[in-house]
C-alpha cells in the first residue's frame, strides 16, 4: 500500500473521515485515509466476520478479460500485482493463480472473447484461442457438448474475498482506523446520522455501502440484485476458473482446499432487499440450474453434486455495470455500484478514492467512473 508521506489535506491538520460500509472498498479507503494522516472511522452495522456484509463470501474471480472495456483489464493487471504485494507484506494467501478459461457456446459469434484477446495482446497478457479438441485434451473433465471454442489464459484465478477483507481491515486498524458497529440512516457532507439517533461529524464522508447504497444516495441508480452461488461436495480440481457464455451465463472455480467446485451465474438476478432474511436463503429453484450445469459440463452427479454450501449475495448494480466514483454536490464521496465484478480492483481503486476524497491527485484515473 502507498505510504502517504508528505501529504496533508489543505487547511485541516488532521481531517476527520467517516467511511460508511465495511467491505473491501470501505476498509481499503480507510487504510489509505489513515496513511494520509486522517482520523478515520469505519461505520457498518455488521461485524467484519459477518458473511452478509459487503464483500462477504469465500472467493471472487480475478480475470483480465473484459471485451472492449480495456480500462478494466488495465486495472486488473495493476490490482493483481498489488494483491501480491499485500500477500508479501502480511504473509497471507490471498490470490490463487489457477488460470481462467472462457468457453464459447455453439452459435455464439465469440465477439467478446475476440475483443478480449485483442485488448490483452496490447497489454502483453493475452491468453490463447483453443478449439474444442484442445480444450478437452487439456482438461479431460470438461464435457465438450455445446462448446465451439474457447480462450485460456494462465493469468487469472480467484481472490480469497473474506480473508482479503479481514487482512485489509487489520491493516487499516493497525494504521489507526476505528470501527463503529452502527447503522447509518442519513448522511451529508458534514457527517452521518446513526440509527440510535446520534450524529457523527466529519470533514470527509465516503460512502462505500455496496448493495445498501440506494437508501443513502437514492438519486443515483444503484440497485441490489440477488445472486446465488453454491459449492458442491466434489467436482474436478484440475480445471481453471471458468466462464461459460460471455459474460457469463455460468461461471465457477475448481475444487480446492477442501472445498468442492463453486458454480454460479453472472446473469443479473432480481432486485431484492439485502436486509430481508428470506432473500438470503437459496431455494431449490436457485440451486437446480447449478446442479444441472455441473452434470452437463463436468459430469458431476450423485454424491459429488450435493450442494454443501449456498451463498446469496447482492450485486450493487448500475444501468451500465460501471461503478460510480464521484463527489456529490454536498461533498460526500460515493464509491459503489461495481455490479459484481469490482472486488479484484480494490487494491488500486480504494486508495485512489481516499486520495480523491482528501483532495489529492488520485493514483488511479477515476474520471471514467463519474456520474
Amino acid at each position: 500500500m502507498p505510504d502517504g508521506r508528505g501529504v496533508q489535506t489543505a487547511g485541516v491538520s488532521t481531517p476527520r473521515a467517516i467511511v460508511v460500509g465495511g467491505g473491501i472498498y470501505g476498509w481499503g479507503c480507510a487504510l489509505r485515509l489513515a496513511q494520509l494522516g486522517a482520523s478515520v472511522t469505519v461505520v457498518d452495522p455488521r461485524g467484519v466476520n459477518d458473511p452478509e456484509r459487503a464483500s462477504g463470501g469465500v472467493t471472487r474471480v480475478l480475470r483480465l478479460e473484459y471485451g472492449t472495456a480495456a480500462v478494466y483489464s488495465e486495472l486488473t493487471v495493476r490490482a493483481r500485482a498489488r494483491w501480491r504485494e499485500i500477500e508479501d507484506m502480511t504473509g497471507e494467501d490471498l490470490y490463487r493463480e489457477v488460470g481462467v478459461l472462457f468457453l464459447v457456446p455453439d452459435g455464439d459469434d465469440g465477439s467478446w472473447e475476440r475483443a478480449s484477446l485483442a485488448a490483452l495482446d496490447g497489454l502483453g497478457v493475452a491468453g490463447k484461442q483453443l478449439d474444442r479438441g484442445a480444450i478437452v485434451r487439456m482438461w479431460p473433465s470438461i464435457r465438450p457438448e455445446g462448446i465451439s471454442w474457447g480462450v485460456a489464459n494462465p493469468i487469472g484465478g480467484f481472490v480469497w474475498a473474506h480473508r482479503a477483507t479481514l487482512t485489509v481491515a487489520r491493516l487499516a486498524q493497525a494504521a489507526g482506523a476505528r470501527y463503529v458497529r452502527e447503522r447509518v440512516v442519513g448522511s451529508d457532507g458534514g457527517g452521518v446520522e446513526l440509527a440510535g439517533g446520534d450524529r457523527m461529524h466529519a470533514d470527509v464522508v465516503v460512502l462505500t455501502a455496496g448493495a445498501w447504497s440506494q437508501t443513502l444516495v437514492p438519486d443515483i441508480a444503484i440497485s441490489p440484485a440477488r445472486q446465488v452461488t453454491a459449492y458442491l461436495a466434489g467436482g474436478p480440481a484440475d480445471v481453471p476458473v471458468f466462464g461459460d457464455g460471455a459474460p457469463f451465463a455460468m461461471y465457477g472455480m475448481p475444487a480446492h482446499d477442501g472445498l468442492g467446485m463453486k458454480i454460479g451465474s453472472h446473469v443479473t438476478g432480481p432486485q431484492a432487499d439485502p436486509d430481508d432474511p428470506a432473500a438470503r436463503v437459496a431455494t431449490d429453484a436457485d440451486l437446480e440450474p447449478i446442479r444441472a450445469y455441473a452434470a452437463r459440463r463436468f459430469g458431476v452427479t450423485g454424491p459429488a453434486a450435493q450442494i454443501v454450501r449456498a451463498d446469496v449475495c447482492f450485486y450493487a448494480m448500475t444501468p451500465t455495470e460501471d461503478p460510480v466514483i464521484d463527489r456529490l454536490d454536498d461533498g460526500r464521496i460515493v464509491c459503489a455500484g461495481f455490479s459484481g465484478h469490482g472486488f479484484k480492483f480494490a487494491p488500486v481503486l480504494a486508495p485512489a478514492v481516499a486520495e480523491f476524497a482528501l483532495g489529492h491527485e488520485p493514483s488511479s484515473d477515476l474520471r471514467s467512473f463519474r456520474r
